[in-house]
């Protein structure tokens, strides 16, 4: 009679999470605007709208918006060094930026072209591809029990002669919890537990996203839970772990 309460089902994420995810990236290395026209794609500021020469022997100048204001290029976000400009049917490269490049000559393109300004006809930003970071998140219910401590890994010695050496180490704070869950999301915590084993992972202690929400960011360890049933009808089931990380 009764309910054998250390009986649970294996978590189905114990074989085979890697919590890492398969992308096909293409690279397109079509830099003419068949993918946009970028000049006028700003973050911030004004729109770039001309080549403005320094000198007509010299490849330097600045870009200019439609007031013929020197656009600052941090702002903008879409020039760089490769960066590719039409100008009256050619195309150059941006070859170097100094600062804002808002003083003068502080644009140098590829070849000179002789004039005093010429509109910008098409840009495309050079390729460029940045480090993808992709993965998964789960949600759980609020535990019944919630508390932390910290513990000092720094060391403490006293001589006979009451000196005091002090060697400063780092800091953990490790987050006791205890709730009571769904199958499957009980599932998934100890999936998430036992395929990292230790190893760190993001954590976000919040309800309704609170304005503490930054403040309850972890990045530490989990515990394999403790797993009991919390119900005769093994609907719910209680665990118990921790959350240990180094400040």
């Amino acid at each position: 009679m009764g309910v054998n309460l250390s009986k649970r089902r294996k978590p189905i994420y114990v074989s085979g999470l890697s919590f890492s995810s398969t992308l096909d990236l293409t690279l397109n290395t079509d830099r003419t605007i068949t993918a946009g026209k970028f000049m006028d794609q700003q973050l911030e500021g004004n729109a770039i709208d001309d080549w403005e020469c320094n000198n007509f022997d010299v490849a330097t100048g600045n870009f200019r918006d439609a007031s013929n204001i020197r656009v600052n290029l941090i702002e903008h976000g879409y020039v760089f060094p490769n960066t590719v400009i039409k100008l009256s049917g050619t195309n150059y490269t941006v070859v170097s930026i100094v600062g804002d490049g808002t003083t003068d000559g502080a644009v140098r393109i590829s070849a000179n072209r002789p004039g005093a300004s010429f509109t910008v006809e098409e840009l495309a930003p050079p390729i460029s591809l940045g480090i993808l970071r992709v993965g998964n998140s789960k949600d759980f219910a609020n535990p019944q029990s919630l508390n932390r401590n910290y513990e000092d890994f720094s060391t403490v010695r006293t001589g006979t002669s009451g000196f005091r050496q002090v060697t400063k180490r780092g800091i953990a704070q490790t987050i006791n919890a205890q709730g009571i869950y769904t199958q499957a999301q009980a599932d998934d915590l100890i999936g998430i537990a036992a395929a990292k084993r230790g190893e760190p992972v993001p954590i976000q202690i919040t309800e309704s996203m609170t304005t503490e929400r930054d403040l309850q960011a972890v990045f530490g360890g989990i515990t394999i839970p403790t797993d009991a049933y919390a119900t005769p009808t093994g609907t719910y089931r209680n665990l118990n772990f921790s959350i240990s990380e180094v400040l």
